[in-house]
C-alpha cells in the first residue's frame, strides 16, 4: 500500500477557455491538494494451477480552489475547471504461463466542471468510466505479438466538454526484442 499527500500554490495560473474570441484567463492564485493511494496484490502466484493473477488499484482525491480576487474573474473562489474530484483505476493481470497474459484496467473520472463549447457557459461534466483489455503472446523469445482493445463497452465520454474520446477501438502490434551484440556485424 503507497499513500501520498500533495500539495501546490500556484501564482499566475493562465488557463484557456474556449469562448467567441478564445480568451485565456489568469488566475492569481490557485491551490491544488490531494491524497493518492495504490495497493498491489498478488493473489495467484506463478506456481498456481491456474496461473498467476495479480490486482492493482489507485485512486486520487484532488481538492482545487481559484483564489483570485479580480474583477469579473469567472474562476474566482471556485473548484478549477476539467480537474475532477475522485479518479479509480483498477486493473487485473492473468498470466496463465510465462508466453501468455491478459489485462483489463477500469478507469473512473467523477464529475467535473467544465465549459460548455456552445454558449460558453459554466456545466458540471458528467462522470464516466472506461474498460481496456490488453492480452500479450510470446511466440518465441524476443518476439511477441499483442491486441489491445480501448474502450471495450464504446462508452461515450468526455474528458473535456465538447471534444468526445473515441469509442471503441482495436490495436494490434508485434513487438521484437534482441540485443545488438547478438546480431552479425559485417567487418570493415
Amino acid at each position: 500500500l503507497d499513500v501520498g499527500w500533495f500539495s501546490n500554490e500556484i501564482e499566475n495560473l493562465i488557463f484557456g477557455v474556449p469562448s467567441k474570441s478564445f480568451q485565456s484567463f489568469n488566475i492569481a492564485q490557485a491551490n491544488t491538494k490531494g491524497i493518492e493511494a495504490s495497493v498491489d496484490a498478488i493473489v495467484l502466484g506463478p506456481s498456481s494451477d491456474f496461473g498467476a493473477l495479480t490486482l492493482n488499484a489507485n485512486y486520487t482525491w484532488l481538492s482545487t480552489r481559484g483564489d483570485s480576487d479580480e474583477a469579473n474573474s469567472t474562476f474566482a473562489r471556485r473548484r478549477l475547471l476539467r480537474r475532477p474530484k475522485h479518479e479509480v483505476y483498477f486493473g487485473a493481470t492473468w498470466k496463465p504461463n510465462d508466453r501468455f497474459d491478459v489485462t483489463t484496467t477500469v478507469r473512473w473520472v467523477s464529475a467535473r466542471l467544465d465549459v460548455r463549447p456552445v454558449g460558453f457557459t459554466i456545466i458540471k461534466a458528467d462522470d464516466y468510466a472506461v474498460v481496456d483489455v490488453m492480452t500479450r503472446f510470446e511466440f518465441i523469445p524476443g518476439f511477441e505479438g499483442y491486441l489491445r482493445v480501448d474502450n471495450v463497452a464504446n462508452e461515450n465520454y468526455e474528458d473535456v466538454a465538447g471534444f468526445r474520446n473515441g469509442g471503441l477501438a482495436a490495436y494490434v502490434g508485434v513487438r521484437l526484442d534482441f540485443e545488438i551484440a547478438d546480431l552479425p556485424l559485417p567487418k570493415l
